[in-house]
Formats: C-alpha cells, sequence, structure tokens
C-alpha cells in the first residue's frame, strides 16, 4: 500500500512571517504592560490630607527577593475572596538579602486606588456575565495604594491594602478602615 506524506511547505514569503510574529509580540506585550500600568496618583485624596504620617512601630523585615511584606493579619496565600483588609508594605526594589524596614515617621505623598472585577463559573460551569443576573459569584478587589516618604529609608515605596468584596462602590480604604488590621504595626496620624 502506498501512502503519501505531507511535507511541510516552505513560507511563500518568510518575512512577512517574521512580521506577523513580530507584531503579534508586540501586540502582547503592551497589552500585558497596560493590564500591570500604576493607578493615577492623587495629592489631594480627602481620607489622606497633606502633611499625614504614618509611623511604624515596630521593624519590618521583607524577605530576600520579594518586593514587599505582609502586615498584621497578612495572610500567606491570598484568598481572593475574603473580606478582610490585608496590607503590604512596599519597597522599590527587590534584594538579594533580607531587608528590614525600621520604625521610621513616613509623609503620605499620594494615594491612588484600582479596582479588580472577577468572575467566577455559574453551577452550570459556563462563565457568568460580570453584570446582570447569574452574577453572584462576581466580586471585586480594591487595592489602596499609600505612597511614603522618609529621608532615612528611601528604599520603602508604599503601603498597599486590598479588600474583597461584591460592592462596586468602594472607594479608597481610610485609615479608620486600616486602624483594626494594622493598629499595632502602623499608626496614621492627621
Amino acid at each position: 500500500m502506498w501512502t503519501a506524506t505531507a511535507r511541510p511547505r516552505p513560507l511563500a514569503n518568510p518575512l512577512a512571517h517574521r512580521c506577523r510574529r513580530s507584531a503579534a509580540l508586540l501586540l502582547a506585550t503592551l497589552v500585558l504592560g497596560g493590564c500591570a500600568a500604576t493607578p493615577p496618583l492623587s495629592t489631594d485624596e480627602p481620607a489622606y490630607p497633606a502633611a499625614t504620617v504614618l509611623v511604624l512601630a515596630a521593624p519590618v523585615t521583607i524577605p530576600a527577593r520579594r518586593s514587599g511584606a505582609w502586615l498584621g493579619k497578612g495572610p500567606l496565600v491570598i484568598n481572593p475572596k475574603r473580606e478582610e483588609i490585608v496590607c503590604r508594605l512596599e519597597v522599590r526594589t527587590q534584594q538579594d538579602a533580607d531587608f528590614t524596614v525600621e520604625p521610621d515617621h513616613f509623609t503620605v505623598v499620594g494615594v491612588a486606588r484600582d479596582r479588580e472585577g472577577f468572575m467566577g463559573q455559574a453551577s452550570s460551569g459556563a462563565f457568568t456575565p460580570f453584570y446582570g443576573v447569574g452574577a453572584e459569584s462576581a466580586w471585586i478587589r480594591v487595592n489602596t495604594y499609600i505612597y511614603l516618604s522618609s529621608p532615612r529609608q528611601p528604599e520603602v515605596l508604599r503601603l498597599k491594602c486590598q479588600q474583597a468584596r461584591d460592592d462596586f462602590a468602594l472607594g479608597v480604604l481610610t485609615p479608620e478602615d486600616l486602624e483594626p488590621v494594622l493598629g499595632d504595626i502602623i499608626t496614621v496620624l492627621p
């Protein structure tokens, strides 16, 4: 019995194929870069007026090759649907060794907020719409970024606090929201 084997056809125009691949790679890079963009920074956030100071009462050690450390009840593994507030103290660059942020007074230089919307699966296995009927498994994670400045510790970047909720109208997490979570570690002075 005779069988024919299919040979791969040479590309009609190898340059065009390479350009398409490059264009697809560029598009993927732009899309992913846009997802990681920093939210707009506000310097006139009512919850954190000018000259607001955060006082770090105890040293916080950031593990090697990490950009931050969870504070208070911060989880080792984040459950994205938890409603408790969790906060993380972040630095500008990762270090090769553990890095300790010493107790200090940090001035709030800006506040930013973003929201991430997520959608679960209905019991039928089909994805639910984000808004509308059947979206009972949709939820939002609100991130509040409190940018910090200290002349003694310029490596400290920000305090990132987040809360998962099903309420789309959540605003910036206020000092009153953060006090139960950070009370022994960080105090907010007006």
